[in-house]
């Protein structure tokens, strides 16, 4: 029951609707938890009068009526609804972010490999065209400015990196002397 049948919002004063119960109803609204004296009370105090420590009769009455309960409901989920939209713009626009992110990291990535010609990776010794290519993602992560103690001050605790390719290549092993057959010593 976002709207009514009328097209008005049910939470606003209704035609015919005492302004004073109205007043009482958006009291209703802001308790928590719903609470009918609480908002007669609020009511009574913003006048500058005693709170009262029971509902009166005519409140009651009003409250069934006027349909407060149904009205308090609909605007319980016309705020859900609200805050459900906010959060769903603020997700896709986290999501703009690291798809634009992503498209300069490539870009910084094609512009890297465009400037390596299969020539210059042919002439390279192995280990160099790796470290090109760690060099590279280093080059990456900090355009994107992904550093742990970056990220952690955004975010809020330890929250990793992006993976580096040093974590999924290890480094190649230092090559050891190799001793011919005959100068082995022989246990």
């Amino acid at each position: 029951m976002g709207i009514d049948e009328y097209g008005r919002e049910p939470w606003k004063k209704q035609p015919g609707e005492p302004a004073g119960m109205h007043r009482i109803l958006v009291a209703y609204l802001a308790t928590s938890p719903r609470s009918l004296r609480v908002a007669v009370a609020r009511v009574r105090e913003e006048d500058g009068r005693v709170p009262a420590v029971e509902v009166p009769g005519s409140v009651h009455r009003w409250a069934q009526t006027w349909r407060a309960q149904e009205r308090a409901d609909a605007y319980d989920k016309a705020e859900s609804e609200k805050t459900a939209a906010a959060f769903e713009s603020k997700r896709r626009a986290a999501r703009a972010r690291r798809i634009e992110r992503l498209s300069k990291v490539g870009a910084v990535f094609d512009g890297g490999l465009d400037a390596l010609t299969v020539e210059d990776v042919r002439a390279m010794p192995m280990h160099k065209t790796v470290e090109t290519l760690v060099r590279l993602h280093a080059d990456e992560r900090e355009e994107l400015l992904d550093r742990p103690e970056d990220r952690a001050s955004r975010l809020g605790g330890d929250v990793g990196t992006l993976p580096s390719i040093e974590s999924r290549i290890p480094p190649p092993e230092p090559e050891s002397p190799t001793t011919p057959n005959d100068e082995r010593e022989t246990p």
